[in-house]
């Protein structure tokens, strides 16, 4: 009876195993599985000034700072002589709850659905792109441009969005 239960016991973790290795077995790793809370909001992990550090990183602008309008969700960095950038994740609000602007268009980065809002309030030099996080979340990118220049603020916000892009859960 021992027998048998060492033989089996053996063959079950012999089973769980990928390889050898110089004679030994080597477990297989078990890729973590999202939680369903994780899922519901996917952003809830992510720090807005973590991210924008990274993609601010080597371009000349300010350590991001929490932003006053809402500093847990949002924050900002500037650029001297040029402007201001800000990431703004909202867990709660999914892209389409966007409200509309006759200066909104909808793209892609990659398969995320992308909404770029030239002048989202009618001031001549922002531009925002709105960033689908699933199920229902956005990372919403800001950009001001100190010259007006709402061209160069949504190049800018282009570029942006390609960097988090893929810093985002999907």
């Amino acid at each position: 009876m021992t027998a048998v239960l060492l033989t089996l016991t053996s063959a079950g973790l012999l089973a769980s195993c990928t390889s050898a290795v110089q004679g030994a077995a080597t477990p297989q790793a078990t890729p973590a599985q999202p939680s369903n809370a994780d899922n519901a909001k996917p952003l809830a992990k992510f720090s807005s000034c973590d991210m924008l550090g990274q993609a601010t990183a080597g371009m000349g602008y300010s350590t991001p700072v929490p932003s006053i309008a809402d500093p847990k969700k949002s924050c900002e960095s500037e650029k001297q002589g040029f402007g201001g950038v800000s990431l703004l994740l909202q867990p709660d609000k999914a892209i389409n709850e966007r409200p509309s602007s006759g200066n909104a268009k909808s793209a892609h980065i990659g398969s995320r659905v992308v909404i770029q809002t030239a002048e989202p309030i009618g001031t001549k030099g922002d531009c925002n792109i709105a960033m689908e996080v699933q199920p229902s979340s956005q990372a919403v990118v800001i950009v001001s441009n100190n010259m007006g220049d709402t061209n160069e603020a949504c190049t800018r916000a282009q570029s942006f969005a390609e960097k988090l892009h893929g810093m985002l859960p999907p």
